[in-house]
């Protein structure tokens, strides 16, 4: 049985997922507007974005007990920067990307000092690149290496484990990018673009921490041209890579083809709600957080994942915004 943890405006709730595919109610726990979860080492990790009332973030270290269950929380340490969005956590450090003020934290949990690094610069769009957005922090595959999204800038940074620079890879104007996913074998990496409805291919190197961008194809279906959409999370499972549409409300999927340095479109899955910040695939299920529907809807998919059957709904969790299946 999987525990399913969903971020809302109030706290955390805890799924259980048995094994006929359905979901229970298992707990509660409030926790001030959570964006975003990682797990480590029996912690559960969730970036709050503005704990204190004074506009900054902070991550909440929380125990898991045996049942899976959050508790026994240690502090909450600021993550350095307003509307934290995006946080991993390697070897016992936790980093963070703090989106309104374009920055990214690297915070010891063993109470060393933290760093913090501030992007500079601006896009082509004045309405959303006015400045450094950046919007998500991870490592690459290999652990050595971070991969930042800066979706203000229109790159991909990457540093080492202290926040030295190592590479940048530059997207085509306006792209906005968002979140990053991988292939199996990690040579290619898959980034969902905010602000023009893209998901790009790069060629990807854990080893000397580099990107190279070398295509993009759209995330929308032939019927869907006329109102606004952002793309939000990207997710790769096996040979496939699925990105949630925010305004479509569908979930893109594409297949990996030529050893995934390309991308065939199959199918935009709809996902039963409105404004999909989240999703989450385990095997042939994919998990739906609507934000602006307050509803999470989970789907079973076909085996070519051409289309999908709705087999649950949760209904009345406040703008659900975030998944971590464990």
């Amino acid at each position: 049985m999987k525990l399913c943890y969903f971020a809302a405006a109030d706290g955390i709730e805890t799924y259980q997922l048995h094994e006929d595919d359905t979901l229970t109610l298992f707990d509660r726990y409030s926790a001030a507007h959570p964006m975003y979860f990682s797990y480590d080492s029996g912690r559960l990790f969730a970036l709050l974005r503005d704990p204190a009332g004074n506009g900054e973030s902070a991550v909440l270290p929380l125990w898991v007990d045996d049942a899976g269950l959050p508790t026994d929380p240690s502090p909450s340490v600021p993550s350095g920067g307003r509307e934290g969005c995006h946080l991993c956590v390697l070897d016992n450090v936790v980093y963070a990307a703090n989106y309104s003020s374009g920055s990214i934290a690297r915070i010891p949990l063993d109470g060393s000092p933290s760093t913090l690094l501030t992007h500079e610069g601006h896009g082509i769009r004045p309405d959303r690149q006015e400045m450094a957005h950046t919007h998500f922090i991870a490592p690459m595959p290999g652990d050595r290496y971070l991969a930042v999204c800066d979706l203000g800038l229109d790159r991909v940074f990457v540093y080492d484990r202290d926040l030295n620079p190592i590479s940048e890879a530059h997207f085509p104007n306006g792209c906005g990018p968002r979140h990053l996913c991988y292939s199996p074998d990690g040579q290619y990496a898959y980034c969902a673009n905010e602000l023009s409805s893209t998901v790009s291919i790069l060629s990807s190197n854990g080893e000397n921490g580099t990107f190279t961008h070398l295509s993009h194809l759209t995330t929308r279906a032939a019927s869907h041209k006329d109102n606004d959409n952002y793309p939000a999370a990207i997710r790769c499972d096996g040979s496939y890579v699925y990105v949630s549409n925010r305004g479509d409300d569908d979930v893109a999927v594409f297949r990996m083809e030529d050893g995934g340095s390309s991308l065939t479109p199959i199918a935009n899955l709809s996902t039963g709600g409105h404004w999909p910040r989240d999703i989450w695939v385990d095997g042939d299920l994919l998990f739906c957080t609507n934000e602006r529907s307050d509803n999470i809807t989970v789907f079973r998919m076909t085996k070519d994942r051409t289309d999908a059957v709705l087999m649950q709904e949760i209904r009345e969790i406040s703008q659900p915004i975030a998944i971590l299946v464990v």
